[in-house]
Order: structure tokens, then C-alpha cells, then sequence
């Protein structure tokens, strides 16, 4: 299940590239969920020497892949994972939810992320259950995504 708080605390994975540059093995590249990923993200495969852009042919290493799709096989690669949820952009989402149906994904939010309604199943570390909707996760995600500016607004002008 996915699971969304807020912020960044200091035991997730946050310095995405350095930590796939770390974590990753070549194997990697023949799982299929991975595969997937480089398709679906950044529109590429690896054609058995380096990546290779599916629209123009263009090949490049892979670490020249985007931190989302890095992110994204990260999670793929763990059992259970913390991870800082602004790394994945948009495009990252529903394989995202996709893999949170198998295991359990934690995520921290510092944005307001546009996951696909009709597929959004989350459960709120704030209020300790699941959604009811995706109504509620975006109250939820509004509110505390601006609270910390709110607070810093009102101390300085209080000052």
C-alpha cells in the first residue's frame, strides 16, 4: 500500500541520484517492472551497452536517466521503502500506485502531486487510515504542503 506523509525526515532515501549510483546493478535493467519504468518515464530501453531514446535513437548512459525513473527502481528494488515522494514527478505516479499494490511504499510529500483519481488507493500517515477519497488526500495534502510557510508568515509579521 502507499503510504503518504509530509516533509522530509532524515531516514528516507533523499539524494536519489546518489543513492541509485550506489544501489544499482546491472541486473536491474532485466527486470520487467524496470523496463516498464525506463519505457514508460523516459521513453527508453537498454539495447545490451547503453540507454537508447525510443523516438530519435539517441543512446546515452544510464545515468543519464531522469531521478524519477531512478526513484522509481529504487522502489521497485526494495522490500519496503521510505522514500522523499517530490523526487517522482507526474509521470512517475501510476506506475507508482501500480507498485504500492504489492508492497508496502512510504512516501514523503514537500508538493502536491497529480495522481490519477480513478486509480488513487493511499493511506494517511497524518490520520492513520486510509482515504476515503481522493477528495480528502488532496485537503489533506493542501494544508499541510502550505503549513509550514502559513506559520513562517505569521511569525514574521508578528514580528
Amino acid at each position: 500500500m502507499l503510504k503518504i506523509g509530509y516533509g522530509c525526515p532524515e531516514d528516507i532515501y533523499f539524494y536519489i541520484d546518489l543513492e541509485f549510483d550506489t544501489l544499482f546493478t546491472m541486473e536491474w535493467l532485466e527486470d520487467e517492472m524496470n523496463q516498464k519504468i525506463l519505457r514508460e518515464v523516459d521513453h527508453c530501453v537498454f539495447n545490451g551497452y547503453r540507454m537508447q531514446d525510443l523516438e530519435d535513437g539517441y543512446t546515452f548512459a544510464i545515468d543519464d536517466i531522469s531521478t524519477g525513473s531512478k526513484a522509481l527502481m529504487i522502489v521497485n528494488e526494495m522490500d519496503e521503502i521510505e522514500i522523499w515522494g517530490t523526487a517522482f514527478g507526474d509521470n512517475c505516479l501510476d506506475l507508482l500506485l501500480e507498485m504500492a499494490q504489492e508492497k508496502d511504499i512510504t512516501i514523503y510529500l514537500q508538493h502536491l502531486p497529480d495522481f490519477n483519481k480513478k486509480n488513487f488507493h493511499a493511506f494517511s500517515l497524518v490520520l492513520g487510515r486510509e482515504y476515503q477519497d481522493y477528495g480528502e488526500f488532496l485537503s489533506e495534502c493542501i494544508a499541510k504542503i502550505t503549513e509550514p510557510f502559513a506559520k513562517e508568515y505569521i511569525e514574521h509579521d508578528q514580528n
